[in-house]
């Protein structure tokens, strides 16, 4: 069982995918400190592909955001660029509304924020929804939204963040809208899948894994229930830990391999629909490590098979 975090290398994909062809048991999981599973569930449930996608606020001349604090770390990316350049005076000046319960960073720079409660949030989002796609609202705040949002048609668009449920209803709301701001790419940084993931902790506690392979996770530290995975693990014969520092799953390894540090690898890797990009070492190797992918290499073209329930996340 191969466990790591998510990593949009086509080379580390096709190098995995011929040690599976070699060990036909081996399984792949990924584990992220900060997953993004609800959206990535809510774009495959409406899109059809796992992936977040990509917007651009560069044509867009209304935003509406609710709780998702897209000027941060909303969607895994960053929109500050399109929507510093769509901000600029003019008659088609993007105007900005915020629906949300704490204040963020976005909020700071909305024209009009909505200050409500949690529950508030999403039964506004319920009534624009309905508003825009159903047969109307008799809610004043998302009334007043949801008529801004059909003045502006495509050139408005919808964020939400905090559950599937509610990033659902925005992709289907800026699909009624026909929204510019989708663009119609995917971003692939993220790849956490909770069912995955539970199916993972399933064959672990079910004793079906015979060896454990974690590339730089600590799942230990950085989920909530770490402490019942640090149980589970004893119930995995080999436990090898592919790590760059002395953290919690390094004390929890029968094994441990150190890997080259980012600065020291080179790499590829594919952010975005239609965009590849080559990384390069800054550094020489401090210290006798190596790269998952020249382990992959390596593991690969051994004669000595692994045991037949080989998984790694």
């Amino acid at each position: 069982m191969w466990f790591y975090h998510s990593f949009a290398s086509p080379t580390f994909k096709k190098l995995f995918a011929e040690f599976k062809a070699k060990y036909p048991t081996a399984e792949l999981v990924t584990f992220d400190a900060y997953p993004y599973a609800a959206g990535l569930d809510a774009a495959q449930e409406v899109f059809g592909q796992r992936a977040l996608p990509v917007y651009d606020l560069n044509g867009s001349e209304l935003v509406v955001s609710f709780q998702a604090d897209f000027l941060g770390d909303y969607n895994a990316s960053s929109l500050e660029t399109s929507y510093a350049a769509a901000r600029k005076p003019g008659p088609n000046m993007l105007r900005h509304i915020q629906v949300e319960s704490n204040m963020s960073l976005t909020s700071a720079n909305a024209d009009s924020r909505y200050r409500l409660k949690p529950s508030a949030v999403n039964k506004t989002l319920v009534e624009v929804y309905n508003a825009i796609v159903g047969g109307g609202t008799t809610d004043k705040t998302a009334t007043e939204i949801a008529n801004e949002l059909k003045a502006k048609g495509s050139k408005a668009v919808v964020f939400a963040d905090g559950s599937k449920g509610a990033q659902v209803l925005a992709h289907l709301i800026n699909q009624k809208l026909g929204s510019v701001a989708f663009t119609g790419k995917a971003n692939f940084l993220k790849e956490f899948n909770g069912a995955r993931y539970q199916e993972f902790l399933g064959w672990v506690n079910g004793g079906q894994v015979g060896v454990l392979v974690t590339n730089n996770v600590d799942p230990i530290y950085a989920h909530p229930k770490g402490e019942d995975f640090k149980k589970s693990l004893s119930k995995v014969p080999y436990v090898i830990a592919v790590a760059d520092k002395k953290n919690e799953m390094y004390k929890a390894a029968k094994a441990v391999i150190p890997v080259a540090n980012w600065l020291e690898s080179w790499g590829d890797i594919e952010p975005q629909t239609g965009v590849y990009s080559l990384m390069q070492p800054t550094i020489q190797k401090i210290y006798k490590s190596r790269q998952i992918e020249e382990s992959l290499l390596v593991w690969k073209t051994v004669r000595t098979m692994l045991p037949t329930t080989t998984t790694i996340i």
